[in-house]
C-alpha cells in the first residue's frame, strides 16, 4: 500500500478492538436474545449441543457496566453471539427452523 496510503497510516502500530461496541449492543438486544434462547431451548437437537441454561444464566445476571477487557466475565459474555450462531446453524441444518 506504499504510495497509496499516507505514512501515518502505514506506520501506525496501534491495534483496535473488534466489535468494541459489543456491550451496549448486546445490552440493547438482551431481551430479544433471551426470547431466542428460550425458543431454542424447546429444540432438543439444539439443547443437546448448546449449553442454553448457561446462556440463560448469563443473560439473567447481565452486568450493569461493561466488564474489563479480556476479563473472564467479558469472555463469557462475548460467547453469546457465537453460541447463538451455532444454535441457529444446528436448527437450520436439522430442518427444525421451518414453520417459525
Amino acid at each position: 500500500m506504499q504510495g497509496r496510503l499516507p505514512d501515518s497510516v502505514l506506520d501506525n502500530k496501534k491495534c483496535g478492538h473488534q466489535a468494541a461496541d459489543w456491550y451496549p449492543r448486546l445490552s440493547r438486544e438482551r431481551n430479544q436474545i433471551a426470547e431466542q434462547v428460550e425458543r431454542l431451548a424447546a429444540n432438543a437437537e439444539v439443547a443437546s449441543i448448546i449449553d442454553l441454561p448457561r446462556l440463560t444464566s448469563l443473560l439473567e445476571h447481565w452486568p450493569t457496566s461493561q466488564p474489563a477487557e479480556y476479563s473472564s466475565e467479558e469472555l463469557h459474555l462475548l460467547a453469546i453471539p457465537q453460541a447463538l450462531g451455532a444454535a441457529c446453524f444446528i436448527e437450520n441444518m436439522t430442518g427444525l427452523n421451518y414453520g417459525r
